[in-house]
């Protein structure tokens, strides 16, 4: 009998994960789709690419996402929109994880998006885990 508290505890501790597993995948599915339809809003259709992008944007804390989003609102609905909210998403999300962007990555930007959307979001949802060497080792920049 004296299992039965300690299985409790341990179902109950199991219980409290689970709920907040869940909560915090409700708040990151809300993220995504308030960021999915600011994005349409302002875009229209959405690329392959831009909706590899929002994954990773849901991922962020909200203070960090709240700016993202003040700025992601200003674009301009035209052609090159897609491009800059592209290279703006990448570029800050180096930005939160390097502090403040140089040449170097500055220039792997366009390499990353020349990844496949899938790929491109698996990399950047993993990018707390990558250093700064690696990240310039995985994409070098060839010399003219």
């Amino acid at each position: 009998m004296a299992l039965a508290p300690l299985y409790r505890q341990q179902l109950d501790a199991a219980l409290q994960r689970g709920m907040e597993q869940g909560l915090q995948q409700g708040i990151q599915q809300g993220q995504r789709l308030i960021i999915e339809n600011l994005l349409q809003t302002r875009l229209g259709q959405l690329t392959p690419t831009v909706t590899a992008l929002i994954t990773p944007l849901s991922a962020l804390p909200p203070q960090q996402l709240t700016p993202f989003l003040l700025q992601l609102s200003q674009l301009e609905n035209s052609e090159s929109a897609i491009q800059q909210a592209q290279h703006f998403i990448v570029e800050n999300l180096l930005k939160i994880r390097f502090g403040e962007l140089d040449e170097q990555l500055t220039a792997r930007v366009t390499s990353l998006l020349a990844l496949p959307p899938q790929q491109l979001s698996q990399y950047l949802l993993q990018l707390s885990q990558v250093s700064r060497e690696q990240l310039l080792a995985r994409f070098p920049i060839a010399s003219p």
